[in-house]
């Protein structure tokens, strides 16, 4: 099975959110099971052929693509296979070779739709000249693949996932016709809603099977609250919609392996984590209370995160006899705030205004809790990392969140504590509980250990894809 994974964007050389996580894991994973799996990326400013050791592509003869009448040529760089992985980066410097990924200063780059177009056509490309089976395609930068592949005389079976409905590649209606759309395509019946040119709705209509990264997330979905108004059209795809929940990429997020940490643990011996909190502590700049309960948490600092929750709630946290440590950017209106509550709150509250890989390694280990209190999560990834890192998480029970934490309400080997309404008061009761539990030392240790031995990983998720790649590849391929 020959399958063509195309991504705006794929860890380690490029990275905004969860995306670039599962476009490093799954193809991993699926590789790992005899797939030959390339991922094809654009290959953005941050993505340095040089850092990178990427090389052109000796296979592929440069070649232009047409859009909206403009032509716009193309290199593939190639990284050295990775786990069995091929990894092509698509090369463009006037659309792609930017400081940015989609844009910069908070505003996206005006000519989005004009990028993205150029590389569903790409990815098209090179699904015809490596022979695929399939398309793999990701939110809304690859919408257009599934709506094109299904007008072509030699249509290639694809499959949409959706990461995070929220955004749907969005443009003004003339923007479809300098992409090169049709009259036609810009109707209801189209890649077109709302009087706006639709990436992901065209996705949505015409790939052969939809799926999202979560079973929670797929229900939710399909109800105005959280369709995002394309529930119209993800329920009359009912029946070619799956829920399959991301897995942890193991190699990267394992804390018996993780070159990144002070110190190594495991779920038979845990006295590494204390000496992981012991550095946090002090990375942090929190005082040197190693018996006090420290929460971590990491992520964009946006309302989706539950930032609304924990802002105003955030005294109330420390009152409660916690520490927390905070890693994310975003929105000013939360960024100003956890600054302020960290020069009110000295030695207890961290609140680090940037991304920091490594020190996001160190908090999923050195904390005690990690908060996910989220609006909405399609899957979410955190949660996995903190449970196999013997950090129970405290989560909101939506999406992928209910899928992957267990709560002690809900039966034997409890991992976090879930909690249903979106409030800051039940926010602290679930943290109350999982005080409690912390108070309690055998009770806190049994936990972390139900966590860590549990399987999170792609293997499960990697199967169900590998399913489902098979139920919509025409059955003269031989799988």
């Amino acid at each position: 099975m020959r399958v063509l994974f195309a991504t705006s964007e794929v860890a380690p050389w490029s990275k905004t959110g969860g995306l670039a996580d599962v476009s490093a894991g799954l193809p991993a994973a699926l590789a790992a099971r005899g797939v030959d799996v390339t991922v094809v990326s654009p290959r953005y400013g941050v993505v340095d052929p040089r850092r990178w050791d990427l090389y052109a592509e000796e296979r592929l003869v440069p070649f232009s693509v047409d859009v909206g009448g403009a032509p716009y040529g193309t290199t593939i760089l190639v990284a050295p296979e990775s786990r069995g992985v091929t990894h092509w980066f698509v090369d463009n410097d006037e659309l792609f070779a930017r400081p940015g990924i989609y844009g910069e200063d908070g505003e996206d780059y005006r000519d989005n739709a004009i990028r993205f177009r150029f590389f569903a056509d790409v990815v098209r490309i090179l699904a015809r000249k490596t022979g695929a089976d399939l398309i793999h395609c990701n939110d809304w930068q690859t919408g257009l693949v599934p709506w094109l592949e299904r007008k072509a005389a030699d249509p290639i079976p694809t499959v949409m996932t959706v990461h995070n409905l929220a955004f749907q590649g969005q443009f003004p209606k003339e923007d479809g016709l300098r992409v090169g759309l049709s009259a036609v395509d810009l109707t209801p019946d189209g890649p077109f809603e709302w009087d706006k040119l639709n990436y992901l709705k065209g996705g949505l209509l015409a790939a052969d099977r939809v799926t999202t990264v979560s079973r929670g997330y797929a229900k939710e979905i399909l109800t105005p609250e959280f369709g995002c108004g394309l529930d119209p059209v993800l329920r009359a795809r009912g029946g070619d919609l799956e829920g399959i929940t991301n897995g942890a990429d193991l190699a990267e997020w394992d804390p018996a392996t993780d070159e990144t940490l002070f110190a190594a643990f495991g779920p038979e011996d845990l006295s590494g984590k204390a000496l992981c909190k012991e550095e946090l502590l002090s990375v942090a700049g929190l005082t040197a209370e190693p018996e006090r309960p420290v929460i971590g948490m990491v992520g964009r600092l946006t309302e989706q995160k539950g930032l609304d929750l924990l802002v105003p709630a955030i005294d109330k946290i420390v009152a409660m006899g916690f520490s927390m440590v905070i890693l994310g950017n975003g929105q000013e209106e939360y960024e100003l705030p956890l600054q302020a509550a960290t020069i009110r709150h000295p030695g207890r509250i961290a609140a680090m205004i940037r991304y920091d890989h490594k020190l996001a390694h160190l908090i999923e280990a050195g904390a005690d809790f990690f908060l996910m209190p989220s609006r909405f999560e399609p899957c979410g990834l955190n949660q996995m990392y903190s449970q196999l890192y013997g950090t129970p998480p405290v989560v909101h029970a939506v999406g992928g969140l209910v899928d992957t934490v267990t709560d002690p309400d809900e039966g034997t080997a409890p991992s976090g504590f879930k909690f249903r309404d979106y409030t800051g008061e039940a926010m602290l009761d679930a943290l109350r509980r999982a005080l409690a539990v912390y108070e309690d030392p055998g009770a806190l240790d049994e936990m972390r250990s139900a966590g860590m031995r549990r399987d999170l990983s792609w293997t499960a998720p990697a199967k169900a894809y590998m399913d489902l790649y098979n139920s919509v590849i025409k059955p003269s391929v031989e799988v």
